[in-house]
């Protein structure tokens, strides 16, 4: 079973949109589909602006994997209802089988260990391909996708210029090589590898404080050689205060962080980007436990202007060709599209289905 995440930089950067216009590739070629979501998506109104937004639609044979009372909030209707014991703020999730077509309000697990056995099911029922419907604030359980689409658009920001350093400085992330030595004996903590086996440990699994960096810094030595291990979700900006202090004893050394994703859900990607970029200006090498694959990128032109005089929002747009232009202008490999401006390159070749 092939597991496509989809995320967006902001609300209404055109993530749903994405979703559903691979749903409709992916129907088309036939393939048996599972929806389900990190967080809660469906609803037709943006509580904040009160616009219209698009729905996840489900066809006959699909299969959704929810909160039970979301069942009753959507058009859609279905068989073989069934709990799997997972339980959520939002109640019993449920996995159920499309019987008639219409919308679907999806609000799965957001913690990895409650997704893994949910997609465990759904492999057990030979689904072929499981839309994971994302947030940024919640990307750890993100890294059991084979890949990620990531949207973006003037709703988080009308400067193109702001837009699309932001959108590069993410898509950085995720070109860094994955770790390829033996995995540390412990995944959850701070630690110095040498030779492929643990050499110091830390109780703690981020950079929280003073005590933490200075005990990081001791590990490097000039003439030592190894690789230092960091799983945790963490603050870029303690990061990029160790990596200027300590630039010169991480030379030749390298770091290894959980995934692109643990870090897009720790701050500011640019913050990381550019430390990264010094760091191996300076010898030193960045690579993840998990490297999950950047499929694509689309971009959106729309954004929600908010009207003083009446307290309420009006859809408007950014030139859309400009920005699509200048996106892939600035990107360094992944292909950028918007979805609403065919034609497209191979979209499900692009995802490897």
């Amino acid at each position: 079973m092939k597991i496509l995440g989809f995320v967006g930089t902001a609300k209404n950067t055109g993530k749903t949109t994405a979703a559903l216009h691979m749903l409709k590739l992916a129907s088309a070629a036939n393939y048996r589909i599972a929806l389900t979501s990190i967080g809660f998506d469906g609803e037709n109104i943006d509580h904040i602006t009160g616009l219209p937004k698009p729905r996840y639609y489900a066809k006959p044979g699909m299969v959704i994997a929810t909160a039970q009372c979301c069942l009753d909030y959507g058009t859609a209707q279905y068989k073989d209802i069934t709990s799997i014991g997972i339980r959520t703020i939002l109640g019993d999730i449920v996995i159920a089988t499309v019987t008639e077509a219409g919308n679907v309000v999806l609000a799965g697990p957001n913690r990895r260990v409650d997704l893994q056995p949910l997609l465990n099911r759904l492999v057990d029922m030979e689904i072929d391909l499981t839309f994971l419907d994302g947030a940024l604030n919640r990307l750890a359980a993100m890294t059991l996708a084979d890949g990620i689409i990531l949207s973006t658009g003037a709703a988080f920001n009308e400067d193109i210029k702001i837009l699309t350093d932001h959108i590069s400085a993410m898509e950085a992330l995720f070109l860094h090589s994955q770790y390829s030595g033996k995995m540390p004996e412990n995944e959850v903590c701070i630690q110095f590898l040498q030779n492929n086996k643990t050499i110091q440990i830390l109780s703690t699994g981020s950079v929280l404080d003073e005590n933490t960096l200075q005990k990081i810094e001791e590990w490097c030595e000039e003439d030592e050689v190894g690789d230092i291990f960091i799983p945790g979700v963490f603050s870029p900006h303690l990061f990029k205060q160790m990596a200027e202090r300590y630039a010169f004893k991480f030379k030749g050394k390298g770091f290894i962080f959980a995934s692109p994703l643990n870090l897009l859900s720790s701050g500011s990607p640019e913050i990381w980007q550019s430390c990264f970029s010094d760091l191996r200006k300076n010898g030193t090498e960045i690579r993840y436990l998990i490297s999950t694959p950047l499929r694509f990128i689309t971009v959106n032109p729309f954004f929600p202007k908010y009207l003083q005089k009446t307290a309420t929002y009006s859809a408007e747009y950014v030139d859309k060709k400009l920005l699509l232009q200048l996106t892939q202008n600035k990107i360094q490999k992944t292909p950028v599209v918007d979805i609403m401006q065919p034609p497209h390159p191979g979209l499900l070749s692009l995802c490897q289905l």
